[in-house]
């Protein structure tokens, strides 16, 4: 079974120390297509030309790392390389990476939720007239820059 050429694109990708943000622009695409672009098994030829142009490598060199990266895959595999020992640790990195994100976003969203309580009570205070008026003018008239 060949590996993926997503995976290759994203290898190479890595090996250069490319930027995401950079390669969607150059491709017209959103990041998030690019990292959708990663768990490709194939890919058509004008797509693999383009994706090859922006990463800077040739198409022939990229099918060339999918074969290589295919045959050592097979290799591992058939050698026992890969025991359940560092299967793993790399569900465990995996773990803690998907736990970190996780409580990042859950960050974020604390954050969001605060920013629109606050919101909120500004929209509440506008409506209801106590946003621009000072206590301290007579008969509560503007203080002069919200409400002219």
């Amino acid at each position: 079974m060949k590996t993926p050429i997503g995976l290759i694109i994203r290898e190479v990708i890595e090996e250069k120390n490319l930027s995401i943000p950079d390669i969607a622009v150059k491709m017209g695409t959103s990041r998030q297509n690019v990292y959708q672009t990663f768990g490709r098994k194939t890919m058509p030829a004008n797509q693999l030309e383009k994706w090859s142009s922006v990463i800077g490598i040739t198409v022939e060199d990229l099918l060339k790392k999918q074969n290589l990266s295919t045959n050592n895959q097979n290799k591992s595999i058939d050698s026992g390389a890969f025991g359940q020992e560092v299967l793993d640790k790399v569900i465990e990195e995996l773990k803690n990476q998907y736990e970190a994100r996780i409580h990042e976003l859950k960050d974020q969203i604390g954050d969001l939720r605060e920013q629109l309580k606050f919101n909120r009570e500004m929209v509440q205070a506008f409506k209801e007239g106590q946003l621009g008026k000072s206590k301290g003018t007579p008969n509560g008239q503007s203080a002069g820059y919200l409400n002219d």
